[in-house]
């Protein structure tokens, strides 16, 4: 998907890497459908902490290898400034995430939630 597109027409089908907790099959693993509470993030993680990558622009869940959780609008809320967390696999829009690239060379993140 490029980024032509309205962030509000996102939805999970749109997503292009495998969900976390699914092997290369597309086979669910053993996590649990339960939500669980957020976990917290680390204290004070800074951007130079992260590898460079170069990605395509498009949908993507962001997951954590560490918690095995992905970046989640914190109850789904379309307010600017809303919390977001680390939270259990749903394949919501909450849970998805536009990357566009700016002319620097960086992205723009949106949520799947819209503008």
């Amino acid at each position: 998907m490029g980024s032509t597109g309205d962030a509000g027409d996102i939805t999970p089908a749109d997503a292009q890497t495998p969900a976390v907790g699914d092997d290369e099959a597309g086979v669910p693993s053993p996590v649990s459908d339960v939500p669980a509470e957020p976990s917290a993030l680390p204290s004070n993680p800074q951007i130079s902490d992260f590898p460079s990558a170069d990605i395509d622009e498009g949908v993507y869940e962001i997951s954590s290898a560490g918690s095995n959780r992905v970046l989640d609008v914190s109850g789904g809320s379309c307010d600017n400034g809303a919390n977001v967390q680390q939270y259990v696999l749903n394949h919501t829009n909450a849970q998805l995430w536009d990357f566009v690239a700016r002319q620097d060379g960086g992205y723009f993140i949106k949520s799947g939630l819209g503008d």
